[in-house]
């Protein structure tokens, strides 16, 4: 396994942790694109777009188990038991 595997799949734990936090408070989750590049920023990654983050969830959760959906404007959609925004329109 690569060294950059390996950062993408703690990429993918770290929103997993906030997964289960907004789970816990029986929340939905959503993350702004600024927080998420500044969650992303201490491994290395090179993201800086939304397409990046899209990229990213398809190669580190394309079941969508933690991040349910990537909206245009890079903001995160946890997969929470709440429905987000994005779950309610479905």
């Amino acid at each position: 396994m690569r060294l950059f595997e390996v950062d993408m799949g703690s990429a993918r734990d770290v929103l997993a942790v906030l997964q289960g936090l907004a789970d816990k408070q029986d929340q939905p989750a959503e993350l702004p694109f600024p927080v998420v590049m500044n969650l992303l920023k201490p491994f290395g990654l090179g993201i800086s777009t939304p397409d990046g983050l899209i990229a990213l969830k398809n190669e580190v959760d394309p079941a969508g188990d933690v991040i349910q959906d990537i909206k245009d404007d890079g903001t995160v959609i946890l997969n929470t038991k709440q429905p987000g925004d994005s779950q309610q329109d479905s």
